[in-house]
């Protein structure tokens, strides 16, 4: 008989280690849309140990990139709550007015932040992983860089507004 979906992506997360309390709460997840977020949830997991693989991405596509979730494809999002963005991904993301965002991204990802007004934006930057930010207005963006070759540009503009906490001697 065949394995679900869910069942199968247990079984490539417990060969990653994952821990019984993620392995039973995606064992539990009911559909894709779950999945989906318990990914977003534990992007540190998949930061450490490159889990999911390639494989299981595409079981996701078209669904995924509702859920903020790139890879090797170019964005252009407009306030979005939280993205996750892999491979060789590039492209803008735009944030104003009193919006909210998060963004995780790894690998060689390539793309723009533009904050506006009193948008607030959350960056964890992974891997080699590269980020330009342009500010303006009251809008605020936290940088989180972590272990890897990665780099931000921020315009001088709005550089008081922009905080950036480096973590290079660890993962995540």
């Amino acid at each position: 008989m065949m394995k679900s979906l869910n069942e199968r992506l247990a079984a490539e997360a417990k060969k990653h280690n994952i821990c019984a309390e993620w392995y039973d709460k995606l064992l539990c997840t009911k559909d894709k849309t779950e999945m989906l977020d318990l990914l977003l949830n534990g992007f540190d997991f998949c930061v450490k140990t490159g889990f999911p693989s390639r494989k299981f991405f595409a079981e996701f596509d078209g669904l995924r990139q509702q859920y903020g979730i790139f890879i090797d494809e170019t964005i252009n999002e407009k306030n979005i709550f939280r993205s996750a963005v892999f491979g060789n991904a590039k492209g803008t993301f735009h944030y104003d007015g009193y919006s909210v965002g998060r963004i995780y991204c790894k690998d060689a990802a390539k793309f723009t932040v533009n904050c506006a007004e009193n948008a607030i934006v959350m960056l964890d930057i992974y891997q080699d992983a590269q980020v330009t930010v342009n500010v303006k207005d009251n809008a605020n963006v936290t940088i989180y860089r972590y272990k890897g070759e990665n780099k931000v540009i921020c315009n001088e503009k709005g550089i008081n507004q922009i905080k950036i906490y480096n973590y290079t001697d660890r993962i995540y």
